[in-house]
C-alpha cells in the first residue's frame, strides 16, 4: 500500500500525516503519554501544500472531524 493516495482531486489519503506515516497529525503524546488533540495551528501547518477538499488519515483509528476556519 502506498503511504499517500490521491483519490481523484479532491480527496487525499494518508496513514500517519501527509508528510510521515509514522507521525501522528491531529493527535500528539504528552510528555505524561496521554494522547491530546493537536492545536489546529499545528495540523494546518502539516497540511501545507495539499490542495484536496478533503484529506483522510487513520493513524491514532480515534474518530475526528477537523475542518477549515
Amino acid at each position: 500500500m502506498p503511504e499517500t493516495l490521491n483519490y481523484s482531486d479532491e480527496v487525499y489519503c494518508c496513514h500517519g500525516s501527509p508528510r510521515d506515516d509514522a507521525r501522528f497529525w491531529l493527535d500528539c503524546v504528552g510528555l505524561d503519554g496521554v494522547v491530546r488533540p493537536s492545536a489546529i495551528e499545528d495540523i494546518e501547518a502539516r497540511a501545507t501544500g495539499i490542495d484536496a477538499l478533503l484529506i483522510l488519515c487513520a493513524h491514532t483509528h480515534i474518530q475526528n472531524v477537523n475542518r477549515e476556519r
